[in-house]
């Protein structure tokens, strides 16, 4: 079966849910969340997570979005003032497909998921968006996929002087599997919020492999 198949029920469901590359944007905030947050806690409007949100000084803005429309949905970030972001997007599994998430299928699963879904997804939303890096990891014991994007005009930060508004930046991703959810956890540093370079050195790298395993360990999963 080809990628394009195997991935008809993530690009309905996010076709269906909402635009989350919209509430990247700098100044995006909601006038309440949905999900519950309290004490440096944030619980999805799903149920089926809670995170420890940094502090991310200075400044702190929480966004967040869901839906079910083709399953549960939904979106998270959290930014800082000088370009800081943490996000958590997940997307349930159908019951059909979830089969191909499990076991020994699950670092192939998520490879395509990951290459040919959720990346493209972001380019439609950023033109001239592509991949710096990607490869299948061991997160908490568990197969994962991580990857670093460079993505034009993606910060959170502007710049008056630049016809777009918002800079370049770099961000990135760990796509895993928890239960019958497929979730993507990503970052950027306020480094590369202000000065998007899309010549990362191994160290970079391997310093957003380490921190998006720390923002990992900040959630828990289920009610």
């Amino acid at each position: 079966m080809s990628s394009s198949a195997r991935l008809h029920w993530f690009v309905r469901a996010a076709r269906h849910a909402f635009v989350s590359a919209a509430l990247l944007l700098a100044g995006c905030r909601t006038a309440a969340l949905k999900g519950a947050f309290a004490d440096d806690l944030y619980r999805s409007p799903h149920g089926n997570y809670s995170f420890a949100v940094p502090e991310l000084r200075p400044g702190r803005t929480l966004v967040d979005e869901a839906g079910d429309a083709h399953g549960r949905t939904g979106f998270f970030s959290a930014g800082s003032e000088i370009g800081d972001l943490v996000s958590i997007e997940y997307f349930e599994i159908p019951a059909a497909k979830r089969e191909q998430f499990q076991g020994s299928a699950v670092a192939d699963a998520l490879s395509a998921f990951y290459r040919d879904g959720y990346v493209p997804m972001k380019a439609k939303a950023f033109a001239g968006l592509r991949s710096i890096h990607d490869e299948a990891v061991q997160d908490a014991g568990r197969t994962a996929h991580f990857g670093v994007l460079y993505i034009p005009h993606g910060s959170t930060m502007a710049d008056g002087k630049r016809p777009s508004g918002a800079l370049d930046t770099v961000r990135a991703f760990l796509a895993f599997v928890e239960g019958d959810v497929v979730y993507t956890l990503g970052c950027t540093r306020s480094r590369d919020a202000l000065h998007g370079d899309a010549e990362l050195t191994e160290s970079e790298i391997a310093d957003y492999r380490t921190l998006l395993a720390d923002l990992r360990s900040r959630m828990r999963f289920g009610g």
